[in-house]
């Protein structure tokens, strides 16, 4: 991934605030050119649980 294309992620995906902090995003919210590459970045990390967000990290 180039950097255009990660600062074209960043602009994309929403990043949600809990406390006022960023806290999460959406995988669903992820363009879906992009999903299989995050998905495969977070195998083996925690991933927070939101209720009605659906998959998170």
């Amino acid at each position: 991934m180039t950097g255009a294309e990660r600062l074209a992620l960043r602009q994309a995906v929403p990043v949600h605030a809990q406390g006022g902090r960023p806290y999460y995003v959406c995988l669903g919210e992820i363009p879906a050119r992009w999903q299989d590459a995050f998905r495969v970045a977070l195998r083996g990390s925690a991933c927070p649980v939101i209720d009605g967000r659906g998959e998170c990290a």
